[in-house]
C-alpha cells in the first residue's frame, strides 16, 4: 500500500510541476521593422528573370556609396524616414526624406511618397522577405526593361539592421 501511495505521489508532483511551455510570442513585421535602422548591404540584379539560364549579379561596388550609407527607419506602421547619413547624393537634397510604406500580406512592401497615388509615387517595392532572422530583409523590386517590356528585370535589396 506504501507503494502505491508513494508512486500516487509522485505522480501528481511530477504532473503538477510540468508547466505549459510559454506561447511564441506573434511579433508583426511592422513591429520588427519599427525603430531600428536599416542600411543596403548588398544589391543584385538580374537582367531578365524570365529567362531560366539569365544569372544573378552582385553589383553591389556599382551603386553610389551616397545611396549605400543612407538609413531607412521605419518610425511607424505606416511612416519610414530615410537618412541621407554622412554623404548626399545632391548637396541640396534634404538630410531626411518622409515615405509612407504599405506591406502588403507580409510579403510585398512599397515604399511612397504620395499616399493619394501609392502606386505612382513607390521609390522601392517588391517582394519582401526576411533573412535568417529579424535582422535582415530583402526587397525584390521587378521593373519591365523600358525598351523591351518582355523583359522582366529583378533588383533585390538586402538590408541590415546597424547600430548607428
Amino acid at each position: 500500500m506504501k507503494k502505491l501511495v508513494f508512486a500516487s505521489l509522485a505522480l501528481a508532483t511530477l504532473f503538477s510541476s510540468c508547466e505549459e511551455t510559454e506561447p511564441k510570442v506573434d511579433i508583426s513585421y511592422e513591429k520588427a521593422l519599427m525603430n531600428r535602422k536599416w542600411q543596403v548591404v548588398k544589391v543584385q540584379q538580374n537582367a531578365n528573370v524570365n529567362e531560366p539560364t539569365n544569372v544573378w549579379n552582385d553589383i553591389t561596388n556599382s551603386v553610389d556609396p551616397c545611396i549605400i550609407d543612407n538609413r531607412l527607419t521605419f518610425v511607424s506602421k505606416t511612416d519610414a524616414q530615410l537618412d541621407e547619413h554622412y554623404r548626399k547624393c545632391t548637396e541640396s537634397d534634404p538630410q531626411i526624406r518622409d515615405y509612407g510604406y504599405l506591406l502588403e500580406n507580409e510579403n510585398n512592401i512599397k515604399l511612397f511618397t504620395n499616399r493619394a497615388d501609392i502606386n505612382g509615387s513607390t521609390w522601392r517595392g517588391g517582394a519582401f522577405k526576411w533573412v535568417d532572422s529579424i535582422t535582415r530583409f530583402t526587397i525584390d523590386e521587378r521593373k519591365a526593361n523600358p525598351t523591351t517590356p518582355a523583359i522582366l528585370v529583378s533588383t533585390i535589396y538586402t538590408y541590415q539592421n546597424v547600430a548607428n
